[in-house]
């Protein structure tokens, strides 16, 4: 009796666990790649995801594509009936198990198509630099010789692309961000986030708003690690920098938030020089910033 009692016991622990057990749910901005209806150009369909904080976000990227595009003048090139059996992320490399359906395509042209759509998807994840296919578990070779049959980013544009970017800027009183819509061109050897920052260097283009980063500063490197960007500048981003909290905080914030616009990216960090700098006037850059919205004009 005592040991069905304990057995009872335990089970509802476990239960009671699960129920304090909370889910959050993410809302992802992201495109799926799809070919026009003669298979001579790569086009986007924009979607949105919503994430639970247990699912696999790669997987459900992969499901998106496969349901097909939206535009009845797009092509797929996945057989229809093909299923995502699953997603693993090693390092860099996302490894994509397909049925056997992947395989029934009509001819050389639309499968490396198939490939290129896949590969496109899944890279738009700045941690995703290479993908590798599997067919039921057994190593898929693509149409063309690639390493250890893994396939890296392609550049779906011929050598840019075309980009509306929201960044932000400090207000006349250096109390508030004032966000400023940019489309520019982004080439094919630069990502987006060094794009952000490299128009953020330039200054605004509008009147009654003012350049947050010292025009001498050099963007060195950016990195994105899962949802954190890291953000490594010359030392004149600090030597040159006008000084006062109020610039300070209009600095970092019109950085951070104009980096958090991308929807992986939800935390910064700054290096200078590749080191972290423990002072920048008021503020230490042996922390990690987050969005504010509440320094943002609305």
């Amino acid at each position: 009796m005592k040991r069905i009692i304990t057995i009872i016991s335990l089970i509802i622990l476990v239960i009671s666990g699960c129920a304090d057990k909370q889910i959050s749910v993410e809302v992802m901005d992201f495109k799926v790649f799809y070919a026009d209806r003669n298979n001579e150009k790569i086009v986007t369909e924009n979607r949105k995801l919503k994430i639970n904080s247990d699912e696999n976000k790669y997987m459900a990227a992969m499901e998106e594509l496969i349901r097909g595009p939206k535009d009845k003048k797009l092509k797929m090139n996945i057989h229809p009936k093909t299923e995502v059996l699953g997603v693993e992320k090693y390092n860099d490399v996302a490894i994509v198990n397909f049925s056997k359906e992947f395989n029934d395509v009509n001819g050389e042209i639309q499968q490396m198509i198939a490939i290129m759509t896949v590969t496109s998807t899944l890279t738009q994840f700045a941690e995703i630099q290479n993908v590798k296919i599997m067919i039921e578990g057994k190593e898929y070779t693509p149409p063309y010789v690639m390493k250890d049959n893994m396939v890296g980013k392609f550049s779906i544009y011929d050598k840019e692309q075309m980009e509306e970017l929201s960044l932000y800027f400090a207000g006349s009183n250096a109390d508030q961000l004032i966000r400023e819509i940019r489309t520019v061109k982004v080439s094919s050897d630069e990502t987006i986030e060094e794009r952000i920052i490299k128009e953020l260097i330039k200054g605004p283009e509008g009147t009654g708003i003012h350049k947050t980063i010292p025009v001498n500063t050099r963007l060195l490197n950016i990195t994105v690690d899962s949802d954190l960007a890291i953000v490594n500048f010359s030392e004149s981003f600090i030597k040159d920098h006008w000084g006062g909290s109020a610039g300070e905080i209009m600095t970092i914030y019109s950085i951070v938030n104009s980096l958090t616009e991308r929807p992986q990216i939800k935390k910064v960090k700054f290096l200078i020089n590749g080191e972290d700098k423990l002072a920048f006037g008021h503020y230490s850059f042996d922390q990690i910033f987050e969005r504010d919205e509440a320094l943002i004009l609305k």
